[in-house]
Formats: structure tokens, sequence, C-alpha cells
């Protein structure tokens, strides 16, 4: 299963510029060891095709701020919270 997916945002790791995966090659469908993904710049300068090792994601990691994890239900997260599930509503 690919480690990132179309239209995420992404960061090159050796040259810090950020992008968009706009394709994805999975590994299973052409025998190699790693996914490879089209990327398109954000400066305009094109599309590269990197694997996943030179990837990494450029979302905000969210993080629990209601302390839930020190509760007994740690999945019940309050309602401004940034990991609450807006689904259950």
């Amino acid at each position: 299963m690919a480690k990132f997916n179309v239209d995420e945002k992404i960061r090159v790791k050796l040259s810090g510029r950020t992008g968009v995966i706009k394709t994805v090659f999975q590994s299973g469908y052409w025998n190699m060891t790693d996914d490879i993904y089209s990327v398109e710049l954000d400066d305009g300068s094109g599309t590269v095709t990197l694997d996943d090792s030179a990837l990494e994601s450029n979302e905000p990691t969210l993080v629990c701020v209601c302390g839930a994890k020190s509760t007994r239900n740690p999945t019940h997260h309050a309602r401004w919270c940034d990991l609450y599930a807006k689904d259950n509503e």
C-alpha cells in the first residue's frame, strides 16, 4: 500500500522543496521494492519522479490537546481537541 496518496502535500527531504503528489506507481504492480511518486513542485519548476524514501509528509501532525490519552478511554477526545472525530456527530 502506498505511503502517500494523490493530492497530498509532501516535502522532498534533500532539497526541502514542497509539492503535491500527482501520480502513484505502486511497487506491487511493477515488481519494485519502493513505491514511486510523480510530484508537481510548488515553485513551478515542473514535475519530478521520486521514491518514497526521498519524501516526507508536509501536513502538520495532529496532537491531542484535551488529555484523553491519560483517561480510561483514550480514543474519546473532547470536541475542542484536534483529534476529535467529526464524523461521530
